[in-house]
């Protein structure tokens, strides 16, 4: 372990070690107060109902099965929040043992500050959820491509990344595309490529089992225009999270300033290397949207969080050999100025608050007809025995009666459509939230 450190001066490793400290602080410290959102209430719910994944998931198995493998089916909210926290730790250290083969010393203290405080990661990494884990591996991805590891073992990291997630298999495509063009091994391009693909092989055999409308329903979503996709990708390098974006918000003009900066920086370098993995999340975006467009309406939140890291490491290579002390300093007090006018450690109420909000309208209204939607997930975990989904027990109510529509996340926008054609809104309850409409016949 010595070795590590000893081409560091005697701040350079008390950065090391104040920064490590922090970022585990930053990411164990209090995950009971943050109150679920939808898809944390999957991972819970999936424990108690592995079988379902295969049926009615869009994502593959794999995080699911090790959160069973680990906690068992009883596992609360905060346990599993927990797995996410000591997976991010234990990725920031094989980050930092590659990391140090990678870099210089000085470069290396300015890609451990980075990594350790980003904002994007902390956040994933407080989640019941695998973005944390996305992310995280396509850096340690970049860093074992870097330190030339065997292909077998990019072989087993490329499988375990597809089964994350399977747009991992965009930048791990780009990346080594990138390591072949400069080293023009076909084995270890294809190789590693082919084992990303397995994943592929999961998506057809669920296309075949359970038909192509069971599974489209899936992964239909609502499609941003153009102009958004790109603003709230760069948006997201910088910390704003969905769904968390509302409390966790990323000001306009600290994104358009740092983007800029980065950029200018990148270009003026004009390294070979930065400016591929820079191309790299320019073309992953691309092919995200075209994909997106063409194939099955996709959301882009959270699903560009893997690019965040290749950024980082974009930076950090364009950086000069010998990184000079006040600089590192610099990056070190900007990086904590960052995190703490962000706040990843912000409470807030979420599904509880409406949850709460919905039960007491119903015990002063006692009399009125009403609708809850929520998907099961939710309905189960809150205990609220609903039928569901909303958007076929909403054709089933009598609309000359008023009721209630509530929708615990604000996603069933279809429902709400629906009731708006059909009836006239007389109330909308907004302490705390939009979530509760009372409805009457028109």
């Amino acid at each position: 372990m010595r070795k590590y450190f000893e081409d560091h001066s005697f701040t350079g490793v008390v950065l090391i070690f104040c920064s490590f400290v922090f970022a585990v602080f930053l990411r164990i410290f209090d995950l009971g107060s943050l109150s679920p959102w939808t898809d944390e209430l999957a991972s819970w719910y999936y424990l108690r109902n592995l079988d379902l994944v295969f049926k009615i998931e869009s994502h593959s198995p794999l995080y699911y099965g090790l959160l069973r493998a680990f906690l068992g089916e009883d596992a609360s909210i905060h346990g599993i929040r927990m797995v996410s926290a000591l997976t991010s730790v234990a990725h920031l250290v094989l980050a930092f043992i590659l990391g140090r083969k990678v870099f210089s010393p000085g470069k290396f203290l300015v890609f451990w500050i980075l990594i350790c405080f980003n904002p994007t990661d902390i956040v994933f990494a407080r989640m019941a959820r695998h973005y944390g884990w996305f992310l995280e591996g396509i850096l340690l991805y970049v860093l074992w491509v870097r330190v030339k590891a065997p292909t077998w073992w990019l072989c087993v990291v490329s499988a375990v990344l597809g089964f994350v997630h399977i747009f991992a298999l965009i930048p791990i495509s780009l990346i080594l595309l990138w390591d072949y063009l400069e080293k023009k091994d076909l084995k270890r391009f294809l190789l590693p490529l082919a084992s990303s693909g397995l994943i592929i092989f999961y998506y057809f055999a669920r296309l075949t089992l359970l038909g192509s409308k069971q599974v489209a329903s899936n992964v239909s979503w609502n499609q941003q225009g153009f102009k958004d996709f790109w603003w709230d990708t760069w948006l997201q390098f910088f910390g704003s999270s969905y769904p968390r974006n509302l409390f966790y918000p990323v000001p306009v003009s600290v994104a358009l300033s740092l983007s800029l900066l980065m950029l200018i920086f990148l270009l003026w370098k004009r390294q070979k290397s930065s400016l591929l993995f820079f191309a790299t999340i320019v073309l992953s975006l691309v092919i995200l949207e075209v994909f997106g467009a063409g194939w099955i309406n996709m959301r882009v939140n959270r699903y560009v969080v893997y690019l965040v890291p290749i950024l980082i490491y974009a930076i950090v290579d364009a950086l000069e050999e010998q990184v000079n002390k006040p600089i590192i300093l610099g990056v070190f007090a900007i990086s904590l100025g960052f995190i703490t006018c962000l706040n990843p450690l912000r409470t807030y109420g979420w599904d509880r608050e409406k949850v709460a909000l919905w039960q007491e309208y119903t015990r002063i209204h006692m009399d009125k007809a009403q609708l809850v939607c929520a998907n099961p997930y939710q309905s189960t975990y809150f205990e609220l025995k609903l039928n569901n989904p909303c958007s076929k027990d909403v054709l089933k109510v009598n609309t000359k009666a008023p009721l209630i529509f509530f929708d615990l996340n604000m996603n069933d926008r279809l429902v709400l459509l629906y009731l708006m054609q059909e009836m006239r809104v007389t109330d909308i309850l907004r302490p705390a939230t939009n979530g509760i409409f009372l409805f009457e016949p028109r």
